[in-house]
């Protein structure tokens, strides 16, 4: 139990992600290190502390999320989030709320759950869509988009209620 102060000018998230594993292969084992046994991953079940981060740069796969901060309660399969909040591009997110079953849905395959509140004054939904692979007409349309956009990607079990509101949400053109 305690209470975790973070602060940083620049953290990459992407130097603590192992390049062989996604991060729906992280296991408790992985996270233990080397000569870990279950024992050591049963720690993930006995804790509870509060958080209170903030990073002014932070590098997570193709995204830079700039000026991130966080507060809130953790523990095995709950997180009480009081505030968090980033910028992400022309994008600005703030969420408050609960995620439950977390260590459930990253070690043993379960299903994540909560209840969260979403803000943001302008959500640009392009910069989280896969690029569309299909084919195109060779015909030009006027004033079509010069990207083509695929589907918002979510991990399977995934039943988190969302309530959002937005003042601008820009989707493809």
């Amino acid at each position: 139990t305690g209470n975790l102060t973070a602060r940083s000018h620049y953290f990459d998230a992407n130097e603590w992600i192992p390049a062989e594993e996604s991060s729906s292969e992280v296991t408790a084992a992985s996270l233990s290190g080397p000569g870990s046994t279950t024992a050591s991953s049963e720690i993930f079940d006995r804790f509870d502390f509060g958080i209170d981060a903030q990073v002014d740069k932070l590098v997570y796969d193709k995204y830079t999320l700039l000026n991130s901060v966080a507060k809130g309660q953790i523990s095995p399969n709950r997180m009480n989030i009081s505030s968090a909040a980033t910028q992400i591009q022309d994008s600005d997110i703030a969420v408050n709320g609960t995620i439950t079953n977390v260590f459930d849905y990253l070690f043993k395959g379960g299903t994540l759950g909560g209840d969260i509140n979403l803000n943001s004054n302008k959500l640009d939904l392009n910069q989280f869509m896969t690029e569309f692979t299909g084919t195109t007409s060779s015909a030009p349309v006027a004033d079509a988009p010069t990207e083509e956009y695929g589907v918002i990607l979510v991990p399977d079990n995934i039943a988190v209620n969302v309530n959002a509101t937005a003042g601008q949400v820009q989707y493809t053109n």
